[in-house]
């Protein structure tokens, strides 16, 4: 069963502007330690509420508990591991495995943070970056409420509703949409996405699927012959 409040769709050249290099562990003050905690803010692992030392735009270099706990939600997430201590088994500890995928990550949301920076909330953000002009190509805030249709606020691609998933209240906004993990939305196919190498998808969402499950996409391309995209969670 699945949560939507809003999801929107970047798709930008993307370019990496900042690397974690070394490995960092629990305990150390590094420079590299700011920018750890501002990819796992900017990921959903919040390491603290703003407007304390560690939240977004207030990074520091002390990796302590918070940061550690952000990193651990991480790796359980990725399936990098979800047991033992940063000795043992580096849980809690950005090692190569860590290091490499918030390289991945930091390359895929580091335009979002450049844009959002001086205002950036994950709970406010459409407002900062939402609907015509915004330069996305799809933004789908799923407010409406009822329907078979949701809109596309940044253009003309509007979803259309698979498998009757139901409307309900978000966590930002006024709707989300609810899914039991056979409905999805699909969308169309416009233009903008074709010739594209690279995208950066963003959502929001809340999910309880267990970590370890295959099947936990929020976007798909199928190819020719059906509507070339799905969203689903």
């Amino acid at each position: 069963m699945y949560l939507m409040p809003f999801l929107f769709l970047i798709l930008l050249p993307v370019s990496i502007s900042a690397q974690i290099t070394t490995t960092l562990t629990p305990g150390e003050a590094k420079e590299e330690v700011s920018l750890l905690q501002r990819a796992l803010n900017l990921l959903g692992k919040t390491v603290a509420p703003s407007p304390n030392p560690g939240s977004l735009n207030n990074e520091t270099n002390y990796y302590g508990s918070l940061t550690a706990s952000a990193v651990r939600a991480l790796q359980c997430d990725y399936g990098i591991v979800c047991e033992g201590n940063p000795t043992s088994t580096g849980w809690g500890q950005v090692g190569p495995k860590t290091r490499s995928l918030l390289n991945s990550l930091w390359g895929q949301i580091s335009y979002l943070y450049e844009q959002a920076k001086d205002n950036f909330n994950p709970g406010r953000q459409t407002a900062s970056i939402s609907g015509s002009g915004s330069g996305l190509i799809a933004h789908y805030t799923f407010d409406e409420g009822s329907g078979s249709t949701t809109s596309d606020s940044a253009g003309s691609n509007n979803g259309t509703l698979q498998g009757n998933p139901t409307w309900t209240t978000g966590k930002v906004g006024s709707g989300s949409l609810k899914f039991d993990g056979n409905q999805s939305i699909e969308l169309p196919n416009p233009s903008g996405l074709q010739g594209l190498s690279e995208m950066t998808v963003a959502v929001w969402a809340q999910t309880d699927i267990p970590n370890g499950t295959t099947n936990r996409r929020v976007i798909e391309e199928r190819g020719a012959g059906d509507d070339p995209f799905e969203l689903g969670l």
